[in-house]
């Protein structure tokens, strides 16, 4: 008698009752859920308990058909994404979804510079990884430039000479050397600012298949080709001595 009573116990045990009805679509005792099937991956294990990331009561607390929590940290179901939030604009939506300009590993979302698409944290993206265009490969700007909307341009008057600048005397005037456009004016006059010497007189450029001493270097941004194919150097003031014996 004792040991029949063992044997049934045993077996009540191994195989409680609850076991049976697990899948039958009702919550009993012993159950967290019964989503009536004996699948995983859906929130409701074969077992009926609550898989992580899924919740399956309502609002109220009575059991319900289990969804995944957005917003949990924990990918699930059909997430996409789930960073822990459930906020826009940081990679994965209120819904889990992936945002356009990101890339999502499980929680973690990071900016794909180079795509175009300037999301939160990138400075700029002009949709490639060169160097040299106003916005580097890791999306920051580049010094001289400002960007706006994945187009980057030179900030002519900045005193910085970037892009295709030929020059950049930190303003926009004409007349100086280096126009509003910078780009490199060829006047009589050579301004220290644009040439890097003191201004001199319409004499001190001459044509460079005159008579004059050879030799000399010539000044950075103050150089053009004349009409008739030779090269108008500055000389500076040597020259303007030795065609009017001055200095």
């Amino acid at each position: 008698m004792i040991r029949a009573f063992v044997v049934v116990l045993s077996v009540a045990l191994a195989h409680p009752a609850w076991a049976d009805t697990c899948g039958d679509g009702v919550v009993d005792t012993g159950e967290e859920c019964d989503d009536g099937n004996h699948a995983t991956g859906d929130g409701c294990t074969a077992t009926c308990h609550v898989e992580a990331g899924y919740s399956c009561v309502d609002a109220a607390g009575v059991p319900a058909v289990c969804r995944t929590t957005c917003g949990d940290g924990i990918v699930a179901g059909g997430e996409a994404c789930d960073d822990g939030n459930p906020s826009d604009g940081d990679g994965c939506s209120a819904t889990c979804d992936i945002e356009v300009g990101w890339l999502c590993t499980g929680g973690a979302c990071v900016a794909t510079c180079g795509d175009g698409i300037q999301v939160a944290g990138e400075p700029c993206d002009d949709g490639n990884s060169q160097t040299g265009d106003g916005c580097t490969p890791a999306c920051t700007v580049e010094l001289g430039w400002t960007c706006s909307a994945g187009s980057c341009a030179t900030t002519c008057g900045d005193g910085i000479v970037a892009g295709t600048e030929q020059c950049d005397d930190g303003n926009q005037r004409a007349g100086d050397g280096c126009s509003a456009s910078c780009a490199i004016e060829m006047t009589p006059e050579c301004v220290t600012a644009a040439c890097g010497m003191s201004a001199l007189g319409s004499d001190a450029m001459v044509d460079a298949t005159d008579d004059e001493p050879t030799g000399l270097a010539r000044t950075a941004g103050c150089n053009a080709t004349g009409t008739d194919g030779s090269v108008l150097v500055v000389l500076g003031a040597l020259v303007a001595a030795r065609r009017r014996k001055r200095c």
